[in-house]
């Protein structure tokens, strides 16, 4: 089941990131300049064939936070996905995360 992960995962990367001539950072959301308490927390960078690398702030004392805001990132990819059935994106996405928690692929290691 992992290859399928991969293979699925290398096609999602391919279309939207690696297939396009694009920046290599994104703009900060409108957030940052509109709040000047708002800071960043997360920060995700990935390579074709080679995984993510994470950097993250463990900002609130209460660690469920992440949950919430792993979720409301479910919804906004699966929204960002013009063209697409929302509802079977999610899905997608779920299905991959709960595998993923089951059978990692890989475990993470300190950068």
């Amino acid at each position: 089941m992992a290859a399928l992960k991969w293979d699925w995962i290398a096609v999602v990367l391919r279309e939207t990131m690696f297939g396009k001539k694009a920046k290599r950072e994104l703009d900060p959301p409108p957030l940052e300049t509109r709040n000047a308490e708002a800071v960043e927390v997360l920060r995700v960078w990935a390579s074709s064939g080679h995984g993510q690398e994470v950097v993250l702030k463990t900002t609130w004392k209460d660690a469920s936070a992440w949950g919430l805001m792993l979720a409301d990132i479910a919804r906004h990819a699966a929204n960002a996905y013009e063209g697409h059935n929302r509802a079977e994106v999610l899905a997608r996405i779920r299905q991959l995360f709960d595998e993923e928690f089951t059978d990692p692929t890989a475990e993470p290691f300190e950068i």
